[in-house]
């Protein structure tokens, strides 16, 4: 068992050492309102993948925006779920993960390193149960495993939350590479 473990891991360290392909940032936008109109509070949620800094599996994480036209203020917090250890091996094998604030990543506020993002344009309805997916993450503290509950799943239970049925993430697949899974499926959204 543990040959076949150091196996796994060693193979998913050469996957994801292997340089990504070259090419510029990926961006769509999907309104997902009942009612497109003007509104006062305009609301989003973005799915966000980027590489990792200076090398790893990439990360996928979640930003919440509201703009308030009216008082011309734009508010916005991100998260991604990370493990609770950061040694490599209590990382790769599993242990207690948390969500973390995105802003204080350094690696999720430089541009350079954005491969995805999927914007979703919301009504208060669907902004507040996506952020109710977030919270019961938060509160439920899942396990972190790299290959079957990683920063990549809770993206999605963020996309589930949005009424969508998105394609789950393959086991230890990569965000940039689920991220694009994603895309292809919500542009056969109707």
């Amino acid at each position: 068992m543990l040959a076949r473990t150091q196996l796994l891991v060693c193979a998913y360290l050469l996957c994801a050492c292997v340089p990504a392909l070259v090419r510029a940032e990926t961006v769509m936008q999907v309104d997902l309102r009942a009612t497109p109109r003007p509104e006062p509070i305009q609301r989003y949620v973005v799915l966000c993948a980027r590489k990792s800094e200076p090398w790893g599996t990439g990360h996928s994480f979640v930003v919440w925006i509201t703009h308030d036209h009216y008082a011309n203020q734009t508010d916005s917090k991100g998260f991604g779920f990370y493990p609770g250890a950061q040694r490599v091996l209590v990382r790769l094998a599993g242990g207690k993960g948390q969500l973390l604030d995105e802003s204080s990543n350094q690696a999720s506020i430089k541009p350079g390193l954005l491969t995805h993002r999927l914007v979703f344009r919301v009504d208060k309805e669907l902004f507040d149960s996506s952020w109710s997916a977030k919270q019961q993450w938060q509160e439920a503290q899942p396990h972190y495993n790299l290959f079957a509950r990683n920063c990549t799943h809770f993206a999605h239970s963020v996309g589930t939350s949005l009424g969508l049925d998105p394609p789950k993430p393959n086991t230890g697949e990569r965000p940039p590479f689920y991220f694009e899974r994603l895309m292809r499926f919500c542009r056969e959204l109707p």
